[in-house]
């Protein structure tokens, strides 16, 4: 048993931080049932409520033309966009030489990322317009 505020908690309680909560979990299901189940093994009664779906933009138009180009930087924030640029890079071929000349950044806010970020440099001696690869809907 251990004391917390006015509270007195058992080892049971202990063990399980989040016992009595109900946690909506808003990630894509694909990408959700890994942290629902940590949050189950702490007690928490989980809900999965998506709020978005990862799936291929209606055009890849406008990646296939930045995918043309020379950039100094190409800029991921989160782990579906590199997704995303992968699979059309391996898909049509293209880009896989720009990309690799470019800077890269990755950043991410959600639970996978918490917050982090990486960079990667490499020669560059064109800056040209960006493009968003948001997956969102």
């Amino acid at each position: 048993m251990r004391v917390a505020g006015d509270e007195v908690m058992t080892e049971a309680r202990c063990d399980k931080p989040l016992s009595g909560r109900v946690i909506l979990v808003t990630r894509a299901r694909e990408q959700a049932e890994v942290f629902a189940r940590l949050l189950e093994a702490a007690g928490a009664q989980v809900m999965l409520v998506p709020t978005i779906a990862i799936e291929p933009p209606a055009s890849w138009g406008p990646l296939d033309a930045a995918l043309a180009e020379e950039h100094d930087w190409a800029v991921f924030t989160s782990v579906n966009g590199v997704a995303m640029v992968r699979r059309r890079v391996e898909a049509t071929g293209q880009g896989r030489a720009s990309l690799e000349r470019s800077s890269i950044s990755a950043s991410s806010a959600g639970p996978s990322g918490m917050g982090s970020a990486v960079t990667s440099s490499h020669r560059s001696t064109r800056r040209r317009r960006s493009v968003s690869t948001s997956t969102r809907r």
